[in-house]
């Protein structure tokens, strides 16, 4: 497959998905290499029967990306500049019956900065960990479950709350990245299961290493981690909300540095590859263990064989 890729794209391998490459004109490499499985026959590894429906939800999730960044930019163009831009916005908010107040730029520029990065969050982390893992074949239920999680769960929720805030109500930021959280924390969790069961069933086929025990350590932090930020989103939506705390944009600017300089950087980048490599190899483990014949069962023995 990898030389299929190379051949298509002229690429040495397949990168991750980061900064410049979050742009219209430029498709994922995620993408790429799942276009160029397409034509790759690998007997029944799941990722090879399943490239069409990973496609597509690689490039859904890249064009939500695309349109929440257009909308972004229009609205803040609108708030800005209220006797040009502006007009259709109006227009759409009385329709619409959206709360938000067209050239409100400071009431409504923090939520749609926290929207715009729970945006690029969504697209790196779905695209450069799960675009390519297609678990739902595995000879278990938690396969199945992990692969719901991933489609259509994650990016849907997560677009979802991304749209609602940008579009619809600014000032529930908190609430829409708290539900949106609480998938991350169910796909988290069901891919740290998936790993567990494939740990287990990898002690009889020899695939333990000390990198994935490591992994395992590690990723099984992930889900918690997001468990926290998501409660503590919700937690500062009901503090606003009831008027128990007055520092709203406060708030959003550490939700957004939080996002970037933490999640982006970290969850969604850097340990990306990782993370999807050891996925990938637990993935590979249980359709392993389907496709090994049971044990032919010995005879039992009589006096008057011996």
């Amino acid at each position: 497959m990898i030389a299929a890729f190379q051949n298509e794209t002229g690429h040495a391998v397949p990168g991750i998905l980061r900064g410049v490459d979050l742009m219209l004109v430029r498709k994922p490499a995620a993408v790429e290499l799942l276009i160029a499985a397409r034509g790759v026959k690998a007997g029944r590894h799941a990722l090879y029967q399943d490239t069409d429906r990973l496609i597509k939800w690689a490039q859904l999730t890249n064009w939500a990306w695309n349109f929440t960044a257009f909308a972004f930019v229009a609205l803040t163009l609108g708030d800005l500049l209220p006797a040009g831009p502006a007009a259709p916005w109006r227009s759409f908010r009385e329709v619409l019956g959206a709360p938000f107040v067209v050239g409100d730029i400071w009431g409504n520029l923090p939520g749609r900065c926290v929207a715009l990065t729970f945006a690029i969050t969504a697209v790196t982390y779905y695209i450069n960990i799960f675009a390519t893992l297609a678990p739902r074949r595995c000879p278990d239920r938690i396969g199945k479950v992990a692969d719901k999680m991933a489609r259509p769960c994650l990016p849907v929720a997560l677009f979802a709350g991304v749209l609602v805030t940008m579009l619809y109500d600014p000032d529930a930021w908190p609430f829409c990245a708290g539900i949106a959280g609480v998938v991350v924390v169910l796909t988290n969790y069901s891919h740290h299961k998936l790993a567990e069961r494939a740990r287990a069933t990898g002690v009889d086929l020899s695939t333990n290493t000390v990198s994935s025990r490591f992994f395992m350590a590690n990723f099984a932090e992930w889900w918690s981690q997001a468990g926290y930020y998501s409660a503590s989103l919700f937690v500062i939506g009901i503090l606003l909300g009831f008027g128990w705390a007055q520092d709203g944009p406060v708030y959003a600017v550490l939700v957004c540095l939080i996002n970037m300089l933490a999640m982006y950087r970290s969850n969604c980048t850097k340990l990306a590859p990782w993370v999807r490599g050891n996925l990938s190899r637990a993935v590979c483990t249980l359709e392993r263990t389907a496709n090994i014949p049971s044990p032919l069962e010995t005879p039992a023995t009589t006096p008057a064989d011996r």
